[in-house]
């Protein structure tokens, strides 16, 4: 499963090779910026495998404590009224939870989201997007009760989510911009449904460099298998981002 996933991981950034010849015979060129950010996320919701499902309620804080590993990164290259933009993070967790009864569940957790959009300008504020995010989640849970009765199930599941929406700029002075965007998604080919809200103000340090800092919300509902073979995954995920951005 994990070379699958990665195979899928390449098949979706070649998709980045395509969309640029939307914008060929532009005589304007290419601006191209990238960005590492930190979110700095909470998740509420449901989350499941092998038959075995637990609420989700963690904290920024908890995430932090039992951050195993984790990267952020984005790209957006814009080419008269053409852009393209590409957004891969990775978050490993592991973590023990204590609940009522003596009962203690110690769970590992790896995800990765890999998005592709294309854009197009419909004026200078107002654009159309149109892409698909990739999710892939390795999760392992071992629950323990008093008894002692121990209880395991790990699994994997990948899916892509064709998303669409729209993204606004607003000018806020020489040095300062805002952006917000919208996108939803699923639809039943990957997830039943799923959604995401980013609000963001930018201040523009020098020709290279720029800092952003917002609020984002990811919201996925995504269930697949049944009996001992079912995987849930219905998790919204919120919290501020902060970003550095290099333009060239």
């Amino acid at each position: 499963m994990r070379v699958h996933r990665f195979v899928v991981v390449a098949a979706v950034f070649q998709g980045i090779a395509f969309l640029p010849a939307l914008a060929q015979g532009n005589p304007t060129g290419w601006k191209h910026q990238a960005a590492i950010y930190l979110w700095g996320a909470g998740m509420d919701g449901t989350a499941g495998a092998r038959g075995l499902e637990a609420d989700v309620n963690v904290s920024f804080s908890d995430l932090l404590e039992n951050l195993e590993i984790g990267g952020m990164a984005a790209y957006r290259g814009e080419s008269g009224r053409w852009a393209v933009m590409a957004d891969l993070e990775f978050v490993g967790l592991g973590a023990t939870k204590d609940a009522q009864g003596g009962i203690r569940a110690d769970v590992d957790a790896d995800q990765w989201l890999v998005e592709v959009d294309g854009a197009y300008r419909f004026t200078d504020r107002v654009e159309g997007i149109f892409g698909a995010r990739l999710t892939s989640l390795d999760t392992d849970v071992v629950v323990t009760t008093p008894t002692p009765l121990t209880i395991s199930g790990s699994d994997s599941r990948s899916w892509i989510d064709p998303v669409v929406g729209a993204r606004l700029t607003v000018p806020m002075g020489e040095k300062w911009s805002f952006v917000g965007r919208g996108d939803v998604g699923g639809f039943g080919i990957g997830s039943d449904f799923t959604w995401q809200a980013l609000l963001r103000f930018g201040w523009q340090v020098s020709d290279l460099v720029a800092l952003d800092f917002g609020y984002r919300v990811l919201d996925v509902d995504y269930d697949d298998g049944t009996g001992t073979n079912r995987f849930v995954w219905d998790v919204q995920t919120s919290g501020p981002v902060a970003a550095v951005s290099f333009t060239f």
